[in-house]
């Protein structure tokens, strides 16, 4: 079925609490004009015998010029198919990542006869303009097949769900967090989402008495403080640059 069939990544981040997509416009001449309904995740055909996330990994390098590495990106997980105009199905993957800072889009190109009938042969990029967009944003510009692919993610993260902390009794006193070492030699406060909290506090607690676990409104943090990146294991983990003040936490709680 190569041919009938493409892969493509869906790049996300979490900012201020909200959900962005990386979308990318077709260049050429037939869309130069076109904006709503035009974007799309970056994506192309399988090639005989690929499967759909090796493909979807390779589009998203040649469409942009960047590698999920590049990009800082956690492993990518199944967002399943939509099925375009015309009958073409997309094998779609999330990922969560950023745009490398100070990185230029960088497209493989086509050519094709233009003008027509010229008998010329011009090159154009497969991809002319890429950026981040919220949800709403999106789903103005995005292919309206893909749509339900913004759905899908919104179902599956949310980003205003709070995040946790987990502190010792010198560290927090009921109003102040004094930063651990640990977060004194990162630059940041090491967080946790509800689903790492228990594995956080028996790798880097255990046996501490006292311990309370703090969640933190991610709403009610500065903008552009709570930045969601990976660690040496290529897990995202919510860090928060700044100070950790009692006016964002919206629980504190016993963990012993």
């Amino acid at each position: 079925m190569a041919g009938k069939e493409s892969a493509g990544i869906l790049l996300y981040r979490r900012v201020d609490a909200r959900l962005e997509v990386f979308l990318v416009h077709p260049g050429g001449p037939f869309f130069v004009k076109k904006d709503a309904g035009a974007w799309s995740l970056p994506k192309g055909e399988l090639d005989a015998g690929e499967s759909p996330l090796a493909a979807a990994t390779r589009e998203f390098a040649e469409e942009t010029g960047q590698t999920l590495d590049a990009c800082r990106a956690g492993a990518p997980w199944a967002l399943g198919d939509v099925t375009q105009k015309g009958g073409k199905v997309v094998h779609a993957f999330a990922a969560e990542g950023d745009w490398p800072a100070g990185a230029v889009l960088a497209s493989t190109t086509f050519t094709i006869e233009w003008p027509p009938r010229s008998g010329e042969q011009q090159a154009f990029p497969e991809v002319d303009r890429g950026g981040f967009f919220d949800l709403e944003a999106a789903r103005e510009k995005i292919n309206p097949a893909q749509a339900a692919l913004l759905d899908r993610l919104a179902e599956q993260v949310d980003p205003a769900a709070p995040v946790f902390k987990v502190v010792r009794p010198e560290e927090w006193d009921g109003a102040t967090y004094a930063p651990s070492p640990h977060d004194r030699r990162d630059g940041f406060v090491h967080l946790s989402s509800r689903q790492y909290v228990e594995r956080t506090r028996k790798r880097f607690f255990a046996g501490v008495s006292g311990l309370r676990l703090l969640a933190i409104d991610p709403a009610r943090v500065p903008a552009g403080a709570l930045r969601w990146e990976p660690t040496s294991e290529n897990v995202k983990f919510p860090h928060l640059y700044g100070s950790l003040t009692l006016d964002m936490v919206i629980s504190d709680e016993p963990i012993d």
